[in-house]
């Protein structure tokens, strides 16, 4: 943390290779947050840089409240709802992943597999706080305090947003979701 508020600082004073620092420690979770809002590769690198920019432009703003994960997050987010709008399609959810494998050896595996589709498309389908919420917390493993932060609410909204979202989630898919595990964090 330390180490990241010195990058941070020294990327303030102009220093360009403290900031490709910052780039490259937190660029994978920015696009794989924008490739499961926008379900497309192209529009998501496309996204994932110019939030990248756009808090380079803007660090000086940066008050340090929250970490600089939470901050480019919120501004990623922003980004794909305005992609969205400014589009005018609305296409919701995680990338799906390749279909089961023709050749799975086990049932289990295919299972799991049909499992995990349907959990994507019911996250896909979940309202958009709830649906940002539980991309946030399960894949991004942020805690309510950044998800809050990133998505300019109070952590309270955010730990509601969750919690419905789960609710959501378990009618629609099952009582036993992947997320389980995730809920009891703080």
């Amino acid at each position: 943390m330390e180490e990241e508020r010195d990058l941070i600082a020294r990327a303030t004073a102009g220093d360009a290779g403290a900031y490709a620092e910052l780039v490259k420690r937190h660029q994978r979770p920015v696009y794989a947050l924008a490739m499961r809002m926008l379900r497309d590769h192209d529009d998501a690198d496309d996204v994932a840089q110019r939030a990248f920019l756009r808090a380079w432009q803007n660090l000086a703003g940066f008050e340090g409240r929250c970490g600089f994960r939470s901050w480019v997050f919120r501004i990623c987010v922003n980004l794909c709802r305005n992609h969205h709008r400014d589009r005018r399609r609305f296409v919701d959810g995680a990338p799906a992943s390749r279909e089961p494998s023709q050749e799975a050896v086990g049932s289990d595996r295919l299972e799991r597999e049909e499992r995990m589709a349907r959990i994507r498309a019911a996250v896909a389908s979940l309202p958009e706080k709830q649906r940002i919420t539980v991309e946030l917390r399960v894949y991004q493993s942020l805690p309510f305090r950044e998800i809050a932060l990133a998505m300019e609410t109070t952590e309270n909204a955010a730990k509601v947003n969750f919690h419905y979202a789960v609710k959501n989630l378990r009618a629609r898919v099952g009582p036993a979701t992947e997320l389980e595990p995730v809920a009891g964090r703080g």
